[in-house]
């Protein structure tokens, strides 16, 4: 999504996993000077992996009905930051939408919520749930059902009240330190449900899976 390594430091061990037939990221990415950046071009060139660049308004194409658009960075970003320009990713599937944010925040985050229709059935909160973030602006125009907080590092308690304060109207939020791996499932008659790879959370309360019928 952007050249921050904890969104891509991975990469080489996914690819002893799994097969990876290119990889996508915005332009500002593999032009980084970043260290790492240049470290995981060498590996990805290695490994004959081809890189492919994203931006606003494109849509990647699958053989099936999953479309996942790319909501964010436009091609000309000049972001004061790498978060500014994160990749931001729009799934949509029998009538679900999911909004994967990475890092946004500042410009970015604003120019997004100006231009972009609101309402997604999930959300990942955005900069792993960041106030710069997770604004009162985000979290009314989001207006999100599910949210999934990405964090591993022990938090205090102010955090996570924080969040639920600001994500209030949302059914739920996970939290991976405590929950684990969030999978979010939707059926082709729109049925969403969500689990935990943890039956039981440590310090939070909603770990059991929820189901939300289609409306």
């Amino acid at each position: 999504s952007h050249a921050d390594i904890d969104h891509f430091n991975a990469l080489p061990q996914l690819r002893r996993l799994v097969p990876i037939g290119a990889v996508f990221a915005p332009r500002m990415f593999f032009e980084s000077d970043e260290a790492a950046v240049t470290l995981i071009k060498t590996e990805l060139a290695e490994m004959h992996v081809p890189v492919r660049f994203v931006h606003r308004g494109d849509r990647l194409v699958f053989d099936s009905p999953v479309r996942v658009s790319v909501l964010w960075p436009p091609w000309s970003a000049r972001a004061v930051s790498d978060n500014e320009a994160s990749c931001v990713l729009l799934v949509e599937f029998a009538g679900r939408r999911i909004l994967l944010p990475a890092d946004l925040e500042g410009a970015g985050l604003a120019e997004l919520i100006a231009h972009t229709p609101g309402r997604f059935d999930v959300v990942t909160a955005p900069h792993h749930g960041s106030a710069r973030s997770s604004t009162p602006e985000f979290v009314a125009w989001a207006r999100p059902a599910y949210v999934v907080v990405s964090e591993g590092r022990p938090r205090a308690v102010d955090f996570l009240q924080r969040l639920r304060a600001v994500y209030r109207h949302a059914e739920s939020l996970l939290w991976t330190q405590a929950d684990g791996a969030v999978t979010v499932v939707v059926q082709p008659c729109g049925d969403l449900s969500v689990k935990t790879f943890r039956p039981a959370p440590i310090a939070v309360e909603h770990s059991a899976p929820f189901v939300r019928r289609r409306e």
